[in-house]
């Protein structure tokens, strides 16, 4: 029959587990670091703008830099990002249609919402934005996040021109 291990064999053990634990923690949490820039760098590498809003806190929680340039708002020299900078972007005729597809989604079992709007940009143009985005929902079925992109739908809202070529021979 082995022997029982002595007192200080036990503290040694879980020392050396305890020790093995922080390692495998810090090497998790290297891991989570780089994945997480990893993230960041290919969401700035894109021409949508990729946002999460947190509901609770009503902030945007991570966005890209296409998101921050097309949606923030400039006030005193500094860009501004909340949700009231993102509908004052949204054309005036298409606000309250986005208020409702996002409360309908909020309210809805289906977590998916998207919409198709106009979005104001500082020189007066407007673009035509397709916004589609989850609804994340705690275990209790809470919405917690909104998590979305927009792109803009190339050649919307642009007039549409038509030749009508008629060739003659001789």
């Amino acid at each position: 029959m082995a022997a029982k291990p002595t007192y200080e064999e036990l503290e040694a053990r879980v020392k050396a587990l305890e020790s093995a634990l922080a390692a495998s923690r810090r090497q998790d949490n290297t891991v989570i670091r780089q994945l997480s820039e990893d993230f960041k760098q290919l969401a700035d590498r894109s021409q949508d703008a990729v946002y999460q809003y947190d509901i609770e806190s009503r902030t945007f929680s991570f966005f890209n830099k296409q998101f921050l340039s097309l949606y923030a708002i400039e006030e005193n020299g500094a860009k501004i990002l909340s949700p009231g900078s993102v509908f004052q972007r949204i054309h005036p005729d298409d606000r309250e249609k986005a208020r409702a597809a996002r409360a309908a989604s909020l309210n809805s079992p289906n977590p998916i919402g998207e919409i198709e709007y106009r979005l104001l940009q500082d020189d007066g143009s407007v673009r035509v934005m397709h916004d589609r985005w989850t609804v994340v929902r705690d275990p209790s079925g809470t919405p917690m996040a909104v998590r979305g992109s927009s792109a803009t739908i190339p050649g919307a809202g642009k007039p549409r021109w038509s030749l009508n070529c008629r060739f003659v021979t001789p």
